[in-house]
């Protein structure tokens, strides 16, 4: 049993990408599957609708398809108001296809004119009404030269009509034969005016029920947006990611999209807030959300999501966003075409994003590919909903999807975080026993020069030879000198060295071996010289051998002996160490760049190990000038 679930457990590892695929294939097959109107047999043609054969007992919605005849520039109306169809021209009647605006048919996009459509009803005793979502943007309705409705207020001078943005709901007389006469205006849709949504003949009771239902739904959605916006800002607060806080005000980005979008809840909250408002609500709510949404992907995923597309986004939304503040709605409504292009882009990019994740082999990149997947369909399925293109239902205000991508959302970053904090943990664990290794190899290596020097000094006790004793003692210092390197990255956590406390302990420990009778005074001068051990010891030898020499042979005879030590750095990354005594000098006859000496072989030998440059005065006293790299440049160099 125990090595079937293994199996099986392989299997679905070994084929967990294919799964994944088809997972986001299913959910994209259902949602385009899902359609809140029925088989649409009957079209309109010439301005005449039948569906006198259409069974609502059986098929309860039928939404108008076909072409719906559209008089230009007229009004169904004489100069006392008094309403007559046989006012309308037919020298100016085009057609419109449903749920196009009136600029589909090469008509200008501001303006006015009437839409007549002549409908043949099926026999029936139930009461019908007919319901669109969006009329651009101000109209009346008339059935049987009966007004029945409208919204906003229509005109023929730009000034004096006024907007709306509320859904159309209109109850039909139980007539066989229905004329409905739609007046229109519209000033403030840049991409022309008429009814672009789907226009729904169904029985009055259904009509009402869904108009409630939506309502519910709104005011679910809104409440959740709310809730869960805040307690990812409390979150935030007290974690202070970032993410919480991107997230969080993406909820309240969407809330405020879905008051926009469905005008029902906003309209019941605020009977009479201006068009304007709403218009530029419904574009900021869409800008917000895809900024915050952007920067919260960045933070979860920081390896895919690129910084160049972060500050795209931003930059093109921010001043989208101060576009649609500052202009009218009219132009505002100018950017939905650029916008759109924008957000193909976008989607483009995020379905590459989507599909890396998806051959990740990290079991979250593969629910965050589902997630990604799921607003790219969400965003394709309402974008072609909303222009006539597709006829799916519009899922974009669902609670129930809101709540699975911000919780779902909520839930991966929080996993991600625990991921993150143990890796990090174990990352500090790592770096901490390493130091430690690190400090005890300094410790021991510090410990076995200082035996080793012990070791010298106690044999250099049976020397008899003197010249053998100071081999054996400037042997001794040398260790001495690599022994103290050693010494201060055991005491230092950085893995650098104090250049100026090394020289400072180098120099005393020099200055005890070779007191003389004068003090010799010293100056010191290294700060804010920090540097690595493979740098260090080889410094740290060269000025052992000067200093060294220097109190050997340097001051004999000189009254007030000096020695100066300084090092600097400069701009180009490289250091200049000055050694300078004023003591006898060299001998001129010795060409230091030449000497057989162990000490100066030594020191060059050094400098060049260094890729340095080696300078030497005899100026009142002796001058060692040394020029190197820093670790860096002479890596390059290498």
């Amino acid at each position: 049993m125990k090595n079937s679930l293994q199996k099986l457990y392989d299997v679905i590892t070994k084929y967990s990408n294919l799964l994944f695929l088809l997972i986001t294939a299913a959910i994209f097959l259902t949602l385009a599957s899902i359609n809140e109107g029925e088989e649409k047999l009957p079209e309109s043609k010439n301005g005449i609708l039948d569906i006198s054969n259409w069974n609502f007992d059986k098929k309860p919605t039928y939404t108008i398809n076909g072409e719906i005849d559209f008089y230009w520039q007229q009004f169904p109306f004489d100069k006392s108001g008094k309403f007559n169809t046989n006012l309308l021209n037919d020298s100016s009647r085009v057609a419109v296809k449903t749920r196009k605006t009136w600029s589909s048919a090469g008509i200008p996009k501001k303006g006015y004119g009437t839409f007549v459509l002549q409908i043949k009803m099926p026999k029936s005793d139930m009461v019908m009404g007919i319901k669109t979502f969006r009329v651009k943007s101000a109209c009346e309705v008339w059935v049987n030269g009966i007004k029945t409705g409208g919204i906003g207020s229509i005109n023929k001078n730009e000034h004096e009509a006024i907007p709306s943005g509320l859904p159309l709901l209109i109850k039909l007389p139980s007539n066989s034969n229905i004329e409905l006469v739609i007046p229109v205006s519209n000033y403030d849709h840049s991409l022309g005016g008429g009814i672009t949504s789907q226009i729904k003949i169904s029985p009055y009771n259904q009509l009402e029920n869904t108009k409630t239902l939506n309502l519910i739904e709104t005011s679910v959605a809104m409440t959740i947006a709310i809730l869960m916006g805040f307690l990812l800002l409390v979150l935030f607060l007290d974690r202070k990611k970032k993410a919480l806080l991107y997230l969080g005000l993406f909820s309240f980005s969407i809330l405020l999209r879905i008051i926009s979008i469905d005008e029902v809840i906003i309209y019941n909250l605020w009977a009479d807030i201006p068009f304007t408002i709403l218009q530029k609500g419904r574009y900021v709510g869409y800008h917000a959300s895809v900024i915050f949404i952007t920067l919260y992907f960045r933070q979860l995923l920081p390896e895919y999501i690129k910084k160049w597309f972060v500050y795209s986004t931003l930059c093109i939304y921010l001043i989208s966003i101060a576009y649609v503040l500052v202009t009218s709605t009219y132009w505002s409504t100018k950017s939905a075409f650029s916008l759109n292009i924008v957000a193909v882009l976008y989607g483009l990019y995020m379905l590459y994003v989507a599909i890396r994740l998806l051959f990740s082999q990290n079991v979250l990149h593969k629910w965050i590919f589902v997630i990604i997947m799921f607003i790219a369909i969400l965003i394709i399925n309402d974008t072609l909903h909303l222009k006539g293109i597709i006829d799916t239902m519009f899922i974009g205000k669902y609670s129930v999807l809101l709540f699975f991508f911000v919780v779902l959302q909520t839930i991966i970053y929080f996993k991600f975080q625990k991921e993150i904090e143990a890796e990090n943990e174990l990352m500090g664990l790592m770096v901490n026993q390493k130091e430690m290794m690190i400090k005890e190899i300094h410790h021991r290596v510090k410990n076995n020069f200082q035996i080793v020097s012990s070791l010298l000094e106690l044999q250099s006790k049976d020397i008899k030879d003197i010249k053998a004793l100071q081999l054996a003692n400037d042997g001794q210092n040398r260790l001495k000198s690599m022994a103290f390197i050693h010494q201060k990255l055991y005491q230092n956590t950085t893995g650098l060295i104090d250049f100026n406390e090394y020289l400072k302990k180098l120099v005393q420990e020099i200055s005890v071996m070779y007191k003389s009778e004068t003090d010799v005074e010293i100056a010191i001068n290294a700060e804010n010289i920090e540097l690595d051990v493979d740098t260090a010891i080889p410094l740290g030898l060269m000025v052992n051998e000067i200093i060294t020499n220097a109190y050997k042979y340097a001051f004999t005879g000189i009254k007030s002996p000096s020695l100066s030590v300084s090092m600097k750095k400069t701009e180009s990354n490289t250091y200049t160490l000055e050694i300078i005594d004023n003591g006898i000098g060299i001998n001129k006859k010795i060409d230091v760049l030449k000497a057989k000496s162990i000490g100066l072989r030594l020191i060059r030998s050094l400098v060049k190990q260094l890729n340095g440059s080696l300078e030497v005065r005899n100026d009142n006293g002796t001058t060692f000038k040394i020029k190197i790299k820093d670790t860096e440049e002479r890596k390059l160099v290498d």
